[in-house]
């Protein structure tokens, strides 16, 4: 199964998703941390290995969602 991975980080004045080399920007973490939940999810049902990842800190990803482990929607940390 592929791996579909999206990376929530901050980005100056804007929260980030990257996903497959291409990069998002979003005005707030939860709405960031929320569109990267459904992206991941609707890779899911496409049959990828799903999951979120937030930075924390400088240089430590924490995964916060995963694809058939979370629930469906994101009911926020």
């Amino acid at each position: 199964m592929r791996q579909a991975l999206y990376f929530v980080r901050e980005g100056g004045e804007r929260w980030i998703v990257s996903h497959s080399g291409a990069e998002y920007p979003y005005q707030s973490r939860h709405i960031a941390i929320e569109a990267a939940v459904d992206a991941a999810n609707t890779s899911g049902k496409r049959g990828h290995d799903a999951q979120v990842l937030v930075r924390d800190g400088q240089t430590d990803w924490r995964a916060i969602w995963t694809y058939g482990a979370d629930s469906y929607p994101w009911p926020g940390e």
